[in-house]
């Protein structure tokens, strides 16, 4: 009796089992139970790939700005250099505040194009650097101001920067936000001739006439 009585219980306690397993196996196929969800939760992206990325809409807005393989499309690049900068790009943070500057494929907003603009200057992009201080000098989406104009060329021009090079020397010749030095001037207009700059070169052959830094011609 007592071994019946032990096989019965193992019994019932495989069939229990038994029917708990087809139970779950059942709710598992027919999915979430009404008023349940299930969070997916996506596997981070590395940063090597976020830059992947930023790159990619960046050559992608350089492609629609400029009209390669088809007609230029300003909208879809002024998108794709905003999408770009979001992802830290620092040369679509320079494209995305020109656009915002001049309403190339988007509404213009200088105050806008001032912001990318300062964003990528303090992470130490040249070109942005360059274009913050053209803002500065010209009133453009911020308070006129010489001072702060010759600051964020001069910055540019450290970094070997053509354009603000040449607006460097332009800064010492007429004494703009500096005190006027044409020594210096020829020295700025030098390097940016140097690099090609064909303003530069001609301001170099007047500074040449002028005796300013090198022999009167």
């Amino acid at each position: 009796m007592q071994r019946k009585a032990l096989n019965v219980g193992i019994s019932l306690a495989v069939a229990a089992f038994l029917a708990a397993m087809i139970y779950l196996l059942g709710s598992l196929s027919e999915g979430p139970a009404a008023g349940t969800s299930v969070v997916i939760t996506p596997t981070p992206r590395s940063a090597a790939e976020l830059a992947a990325d930023a790159e990619a809409l960046f050559q992608q807005g350089m492609n629609a700005y400029e009209g390669k393989g088809g007609a230029r499309d300003l909208p879809k690049a002024a998108e794709c250099f905003r999408n770009a900068a979001e992802l830290g790009h620092l040369q679509a943070h320079v494209w995305i505040g020109w656009c915002y500057l001049n309403g190339d494929g988007i509404a213009k907003d200088k105050v806008v194009a001032v912001d990318w603009f300062r964003k990528a200057a303090l992470r130490g992009n040249a070109r942005a650097q360059y274009r913050l201080g053209m803002c500065y000098l010209d009133g453009e989406g911020v308070a006129e101001d010489h001072l702060e104009a010759f600051g964020w060329f001069k910055k540019s021009a450290d970094q070997a920067e053509v354009m603000a090079q040449a607006m460097l020397g332009r800064c010492y010749e007429d004494g703009v936000g500096v005190h006027q030095d044409r020594s210096q001037a020829f020295h700025w207009y030098g390097l940016a001739a140097r690099q090609g700059d064909m303003v530069s070169m001609n301001d170099l052959g007047r500074c040449y006439g002028q005796g300013w830094g090198g022999p009167k011609t």
